[in-house]
């Protein structure tokens, strides 16, 4: 299934994903650059750890001539793993990015989030802003994302093994690849990816928006059965809520899950298995 084609209102065809939920669990831990795709998972992992410890080096000062405590840049880096999916503020990623006993200012925890941005190891993912039919005011706080998971993965030590016997984490860097996976191919389909959350606490994982009223909402779930139901219900809350007199009606509103079947329920939500999802 492409997302273009979701964008472009075609619904998927049923059939079984090939990838299982191990395979989504060793693809988190292996990574997408291109020259580790050949590589073992343990090679990928040593070479990424090589990577961290560059850009947290040398690499960071290039963005802008300001030199860091590598120290505070890799705390800061383990902070934004161990909040990977999440919308935590500036404040609490620089009290947990403490280093030695003493958080790091909130200024400076800014600071760095910046030059990792731009020196393209940190995506935030931006809040979409529709007009809404009700009352309930956006939340404007972006949600972390490090440019791989397995990157964060990396840094904070966690293998195929952690993964397997911690689903619970894994469910938050499951999402974070369904939204690389998902940004990359939304560049092929000239779209943004964004997340929404409002003040009642309704939150989509992703929103893929091409403009002139084309667009589908995502949510992730790692497990199937009632958690399939559930993001299907909020799913179908989510589109109840947007003036689509303004923002047009969703193309799709699919859920993205780890394995199982592609098909699309009698309620017109389409559920997608990643490992099947293409440009």
């Amino acid at each position: 299934m492409s997302l273009a084609g979701l964008l472009a209102g075609e619904l998927p065809k049923t059939g079984q994903a090939v990838l299982t939920l191990d395979d989504m669990i060793e693809e988190v831990c292996h990574g997408g650059w291109p020259a580790d795709r050949k590589c073992s998972t343990g090679q990928a992992r040593r070479n990424l750890a090589d990577y961290a410890g560059e850009f947290v080096r040398a690499d960071l000062k290039t963005v802008d001539g300001v030199r860091r405590d590598p120290r505070r840049v890799e705390a800061l880096l383990k902070a934004l793993a161990r909040n990977t999916a999440s919308q935590a503020s500036t404040i609490t990623l620089a009290k947990d990015a403490a280093h030695n006993g003493r958080p790091m200012a909130e200024e400076t925890a800014a600071q760095y989030l910046l030059a990792l941005e731009l020196l393209m190891v940190y995506e935030p993912l931006p809040v979409w802003e529709p007009v809404l039919r009700g009352k309930a005011r956006l939340r404007s706080q972006p949600k972390h994302y490090l440019v791989d998971p397995a990157l964060g993965a990396a840094l904070l030590g966690a293998g195929v093994d952690e993964f397997q016997h911690d689903l619970k984490t894994f469910g938050f860097f499951f999402e974070a690849l369904a939204v690389r996976d998902l940004r990359i191919y939304a560049q092929a389909a000239h779209a943004g990816v964004w997340h929404y959350r409002d003040s009642n606490n309704l939150e989509i994982d992703a929103i893929v928006d091409a403009g002139m009223g084309r667009w589908c909402a995502f949510e992730v779930k790692l497990g199937g059965g009632s958690a399939v139901e559930d993001a299907a219900d909020q799913l179908k809350k989510f589109a109840a809520k947007i003036d689509t007199q303004s923002a047009g009606s969703p193309a799709a509103l699919c859920v993205l899950s780890a394995s199982g079947y592609a098909y699309t329920r009698p309620d017109g939500v389409a559920v997608v298995p990643l490992g099947v999802l293409g440009p």
